[in-house]
């Protein structure tokens, strides 16, 4: 990280005293070192891609490639937003409140229930809500029950031995969606609505999530 990286994002993430020192007198590269680290103010940052993690220079680049910012993390827990992490706790990661999501997403709820949970995760809730690329626009008008029906019945009617990497990120409608409302894989489908992955999907449960599907690029169409 160079002092003008430093600079760039002021106080949110800054080096300790000593490391330019350290850099100074160090033989090969010098990765940052932050000791104790404490965030000023939350933010998130837009992840595009399955690498395993993001540097600051890389960040930046992808932010001003696509016109986006660093901007406060939305979450408003005084007011029952709250951005839960599923990872077998079921808590806020802000102020620890817990959601049993359990008994309502096993009730098979209806399109905007299932909006309402999904945006207790973060990355379900940015798919839900970003816009559209052009393809996936330019296509909204050809997609049709069975094809929905069809690609879901690809992707997730019986779990993939690369289950994670069935659904892409963009050109097509169908696949926001998936990854929007939590069955982009079927780790996912077990995670949100309780299906083993074990399970084959019977054809009440594809036409559920059909519907869904169809309701979300209705509701896209819409706009």
């Amino acid at each position: 990280m160079s002092a003008g990286s430093v600079s760039y994002y002021g106080k949110e993430i800054c080096a300790g005293d000593d490391f330019w020192s350290m850099k100074k007198n160090a033989r090969y590269a010098t990765l940052i070192f932050i000791k104790a680290p404490k965030a000023v103010t939350p933010f998130k940052v837009y992840k595009t891609d399955r690498s395993a993690f993001k540097t600051v220079n890389s960040v930046r680049d992808e932010l001003v490639i696509n016109r986006r910012t660093i901007v406060k993390h939305p979450h408003d827990c005084e007011n029952g937003r709250h951005y839960f992490i599923f990872d077998g706790h079921t808590r806020c990661q802000f102020c620890g409140c817990e959601f049993t999501y359990e008994k309502v997403m096993r009730a098979k709820p209806d399109y905007q229930t299932v909006k309402t949970v999904m945006r207790t995760s973060m990355w379900n809730d940015e798919w839900l809500h970003t816009a559209l690329d052009r393809v996936a626009q330019a296509g909204l008008t050809k997609i049709n029950r069975q094809k929905v029906k069809n690609r879901l019945l690809k992707s997730i009617g019986t779990c993939p031995a690369d289950d994670g990497r069935q659904t892409p990120y963009y050109g097509n409608a169908i696949y926001y969606a998936q990854h929007g409302l939590g069955y982009c894989c079927r780790k996912c489908l077990e995670k949100f609505y309780g299906i083993s992955k074990e399970k084959t999907l019977s054809e009440d449960e594809l036409e559920y999530f059909t519907d869904l599907v169809m309701s979300f690029v209705k509701e896209k169409a819409e706009k």
